[in-house]
C-alpha cells in the first residue's frame, strides 16, 4: 500500500473537514461515511488524523467530486 508522509496527511484531515461541510449533497460525517462505505468513526478518524494511503483518497476525491490533489496540498 502506498503511502503519503504525515505532514500530506495532516493537510488531508483538514481539507476532508472543509469539503465534507461545504458538499451540498454530503454535510455530513455521516452522509460521507455512507458513501464511502465506511463506518462513521472511520470519517471522524480520517478528519482528526489524516489518511496516508493513496487508495483511499483517490476513493474520497472521486466521492466528493474534487481531484485528489485537491486534498493533499495546501
Amino acid at each position: 500500500m502506498k503511502t503519503i508522509n504525515p505532514i500530506r496527511s495532516e493537510i488531508c484531515a483538514r481539507k476532508i473537514r472543509f469539503f465534507v461541510k461545504r458538499n451540498p449533497k454530503i454535510k455530513t460525517q455521516e452522509k460521507f461515511a455512507e458513501l464511502m462505505d465506511v463506518d462513521v468513526r472511520t470519517v471522524k478518524r480520517w478528519m482528526t488524523k489524516g489518511v496516508d494511503s493513496l487508495v483511499t483518497i483517490k476513493k474520497i476525491a472521486d466521492v466528493l467530486e474534487i481531484s485528489d490533489l485537491d486534498l493533499i496540498i495546501d
